[in-house]
């Protein structure tokens, strides 16, 4: 309508297809203008019966139309690259396009990009712009396709499109190959993720959906002959509302009360928690912008803990935590800081009563695919007439810190290797080809060894350690009747150690710290039935184990030092 009534305002086109809808059902109360589907032919002439005189048709070999463009819902390092659809109407083959990217209002905003292939006549095609640096910030986004063919579009009504976009400063989170080199074929490649903050890493084989091929900071990647990219994907794991119930008052009820929040990416509630009154069920329920809502019944013990939601939400405003039914539960009066906020996440806005409450749900634990996406790691692949294999020794072993060693020595068996680099798996590394590493916590650590080869290609395997301690479990009953308690616990500066025993006796006291290291030890002539008082001055925070040895035997407590 717009090609051959190009003098008249949008509005008159508007009007002629509203008042030209074909009626979908019998004649009745809806057939009224508006009511059924858009007619062209029936607006066409409409405008004529007004008196208004078409154009004639103008014929453009190179007509080009921009179909659609998309971009994420956040456009993340300050860039946005949008891809787009166009299609083919005209006669010729399309061979170059010029394509103009800008922000509305930004002059200084603006790229220009020359695309060369082939688009036959009919055809559509996908193409993918470069990105246009922006700031933070939400915008309306300008494509125009200028030139198909090194020429104007005679029919360029059709090469405009205009978009919001929402532009933010989160970058991809970066992830690589370990090795320095391309992997050899039909080997293994080690991938990592280089995320440091709580949460989860999967991988996968596609941008968007896709195989998972694993999780965890790292995973082997299978290689056949040709390139691969694997995909890593963060879920990050935050906290979110009053951490806990101090500040303001805090009062105790069971009415229909809870919070307000939007949410703006897909994520999960996993946990609230709550201060119980009493003991009992509790009907949760989360209310959708929908109106629709998801019931949830969970047992609670009296005082505070931790219940699970597991609530999947999508982005929407509007949502509502609430409590239905059960006793009572802990909410506040005063002392709050609305919104409590994860950026392009979720926002707890308000109380359902208002801002002065803050109801029943504190300290939330939510998880989120990163709003940024998935990261493209690209591993090479070269050809190799003898590939470089790795292989080491123990492959997968145990750790007991309560047998006094916390060092476990790797042995290379790699064949062809001439450069190594080993991974432990907390976060130390080494490029020694048979290293000795000491783990000093508890866990179970990954490691993976990463040998390049003569040819200069990779190879990858991994192994796993498992790090106990068991000092506690190890020490024998004593003979005889006594007991040993520690208060407090956990302590800053000293302990005070109560003992039951028999009869006066001296008292080995060891503190271990958990890689059983002894960082403190006293003789002490016990009469009783006084407590014994043990300086904590100057050892660092954390936790270790205290050991009193009589002649009756030994007993081991656990204590914390903040």
């Amino acid at each position: 309508l717009k090609e051959a009534f190009p003098y008249l305002p949008g509005e008159e086109l508007m009007l002629a297809l509203y008042f030209t809808c074909t009626d979908l059902g019998a004649v009745g109360e809806d057939n009224n203008y508006g009511m059924g589907i858009i007619n062209v032919p029936a607006a066409y002439q409409y405008l004529i019966d007004q008196g208004h005189e078409p154009v004639p048709p103008v014929s453009a070999p190179n007509d080009i139309a921009l179909l659609r463009a998309t971009t994420p819902r956040f456009n993340c390092a300050e860039e946005v690259a949008p891809l787009v659809l166009v299609e083919n109407n005209g006669s010729d083959s399309i061979q170059s396009l010029t394509i103009q990217m800008s922000i509305e209002g930004a002059s200084n905003l603006m790229l220009e990009y020359f695309w060369e292939g082939l688009l036959l006549p009919k055809q559509r095609m996908e193409i993918q712009l470069p990105a246009l640096s922006v700031p933070a910030g939400e915008f309306v986004l300008l494509i125009d396709i200028t030139q198909a063919n090194g020429q104007a579009d005679a029919r360029g009504l059709d090469n405009t499109l205009k978009q919001k976009i929402l532009v933010v400063a989160d970058q991809i989170v970066p992830a690589e190959v370990s090795a320095t080199v391309p992997a050899c074929e039909n080997g293994q490649a080690l991938v990592q993720s280089l995320y440091e903050g709580i949460g989860k890493v999967r991988w996968f084989d596609a941008s968007e959906g896709g195989m998972l091929l694993g999780e965890g900071p790292s995973i082997l990647v299978d290689i056949a002959e040709t390139p691969r990219t694997v995909y890593a994907e963060i879920s990050p794991i935050r906290q979110l509302g009053r951490v806990t119930n101090e500040g303001g008052a805090a009062q105790w009820a069971s009415t229909p009360e809870g919070l307000s929040f939007d949410v703006y990416s897909p994520c999960r509630l996993q946990s609230v928690k709550v201060y119980a009154e009493e003991a009992g069920g509790r009907l949760i329920t989360l209310i959708l912008p929908s109106g629709s809502s998801v019931n949830k019944v969970v047992q609670v013990q009296a005082g505070e803990q931790r219940v699970d939601l597991n609530f999947n939400l999508e982005p929407g405003e509007g949502y509502r935590l609430e409590l239905k039914g059960g006793k009572a539960l802990q909410f506040n009066l005063g002392g709050n800081s609305y919104p409590y906020e994860i950026p392009n996440v979720l926002s707890i806005r308000r109380s359902t009563a208002g801002l002065l409450q803050y109801y029943y749900f504190y300290d939330w634990t939510v998880e989120y695919d990163y709003f940024c996406g998935r990261t493209p790691v690209e591993i090479e692949v070269a050809a190799s007439e003898i590939a470089v294999q790795a292989a080491f020794e123990p492959l997968d072993t145990t750790i007991d810190l309560a047998l006094g060693g916390n060092e476990l020595a790797f042995t290379d068996q790699s064949e062809g290797a001439i450069s190594w680099l080993w991974n432990f798996g907390d976060g130390s590394t080494s490029t020694e080809q048979n290293p000795i590493h000491a783990y000093s916590d508890t866990g179970l650590y990954q490691v993976t060894l990463t040998v390049i080869g003569a040819e200069g290609c990779s190879n990858s395997t991994g192994g796993s350690v498992q790090v106990s301690e068991s000092l506690i479990s190890s020490i024998s009953t004593p003979s005889g009747s006594w007991e040993m308690s520690i208060f407090p616990n956990p302590a800053q500066e000293n302990i005070f150690i109560s003992l039951a025993l028999d009869q006066p006796t001296t008292v080995r006291l060891t503190l271990y710290d958990l890689v059983g290291r002894p960082a403190r030890a006293h003789n002490i002539e016990w009469a009783g039935p006084d407590a014994l008082e043990f300086s904590l001055v100057g050892l660092p925070a954390g936790a270790y184990v205290l050991v009193a040895e009589t002649e009756q035997g030994r007993l081991a407590r656990r204590l914390i030092k903040h």
